[in-house]
C-alpha cells in the first residue's frame, strides 16, 4: 500500500464567507499566556468564545447525523479602548458600554445570546470570526442550540467542566499563570503592558 503525501488532510471544510446567524454556546477563561503578535512577546489573559451556526449543518462524523458548524475567537480579556473584545462586543450589543459596565462586565451574560457573525477566510484556509453585530428586527432567533452550554472560569475552577474540554485546550490552561498558581506552583502574575492586542 502506499503512503501518500497531500497538502490537506481530512475532510476540512471553512465555513462559506459571508454573515451566518449564530448563537453563544462556549465561554473559556484559558488564563494568562505567552504569545507572540508581530514579532514582539505577549503576555495577556485569553477567553476563548465559541458559537454554533444553526443554519448551516453537515454531517461530521459518519453515521452521527448532522450538527451545526462551530466557530470560535480567542481575545485579550480586556475591555480597553481598542481591544478587539470591546469592539465586538459593542458591535453585538448595538452600544457602546457605560463607564461602570466598563469596570467590569460578566461575560456569562453572553452565553446563549444569539447575533451575526461576519466570516471570512484567512490565508491559511480557516474560517475567522471579522464582526459580530446583532440580529436584525425581524429575523427569527434560535431559542436554543444544539451543543450544551460550557462556561468555564480558572477564578471558580470546576473540574466537571474542565474534563468537558478538548485535550489542546486542557493543555493550553494547564500552561496558564492561574492554573500553575492554583496546582501549587508560585508564579509571578504578569502584567501585559499593551492591552490593545487583539
Amino acid at each position: 500500500m502506499a503512503i501518500i503525501a497531500k497538502a490537506n488532510g481530512g475532510n476540512f471544510e471553512p465555513i462559506p464567507p459571508g454573515n451566518h446567524l449564530a448563537m453563544c454556546y462556549q465561554l473559556i477563561d484559558i488564563g494568562t499566556q505567552k504569545g507572540n503578535w508581530q514579532g514582539k512577546e505577549t503576555i495577556r489573559r485569553v477567553v476563548r468564545i465559541v458559537f454554533e451556526l444553526p443554519n448551516l449543518k453537515r454531517e461530521f462524523k459518519l453515521g452521527e447525523g448532522e450538527r451545526p458548524y462551530s466557530v470560535n475567537k480567542e481575545y485579550t480579556l480586556s475591555l480597553g479602548k481598542g481591544a478587539g473584545l470591546r469592539k465586538h462586543l459593542e458591535s453585538w450589543r448595538g452600544k457602546a458600554f457605560t463607564d461602570e459596565q466598563l469596570a467590569g462586565f460578566d461575560l456569562k451574560n453572553i452565553l446563549g445570546k444569539s447575533c451575526l457573525l461576519q466570516i471570512a477566510t484567512n490565508d491559511k484556509g480557516y474560517s475567522e470570526i471579522q464582526a459580530i453585530t446583532s440580529v436584525p428586527q425581524g429575523m427569527e432567533k434560535p431559542d436554543k442550540t444544539f451543543n450544551e452550554y460550557l462556561y468555564f472560569d480558572l477564578e471558580e475552577f470546576d473540574e466537571n467542566s474542565f474534563n468537558k474540554l478538548p485535550d489542546f485546550l486542557k493543555n493550553k490552561i494547564q500552561d496558564s499563570v492561574e492554573y500553575k498558581n492554583r496546582m501549587g506552583h508560585s508564579v509571578d502574575t504578569y502584567n501585559n503592558p499593551d492591552d490593545t492586542v487583539f
